[in-house]
């Protein structure tokens, strides 16, 4: 992720990650930049394995509800 930059696990497996300034085309870029990393092959004993996750984007107004950000990037997979 870029200088500046939130990561956080939210729970489980969720992560969040809050990048500011960003047009819908860069918000795609972004995700599929955490998808390819993601699922690049991991090493693992004498097998590879591989990791898979789905990645939602949405953006917020000032005052919108957290949980109602999180909702919107639900619905959305890149």
């Amino acid at each position: 992720m870029r200088d500046g930059d939130t990561v956080a696990r939210y729970g489980g497996d969720e992560f969040v990650v809050l990048a500011d300034g960003l047009d819908p085309a860069g918000a795609h870029t972004a995700a599929v930049w955490m998808q390819d990393r993601i699922h690049l092959p991991i090493p693992l004993g004498d097998q590879t394995v591989r990791m898979h996750a789905g990645v939602g984007i949405a953006w917020a107004q000032c005052g919108t509800a957290p949980a109602d950000i999180l909702r919107a990037a639900r619905g959305f997979s890149s």
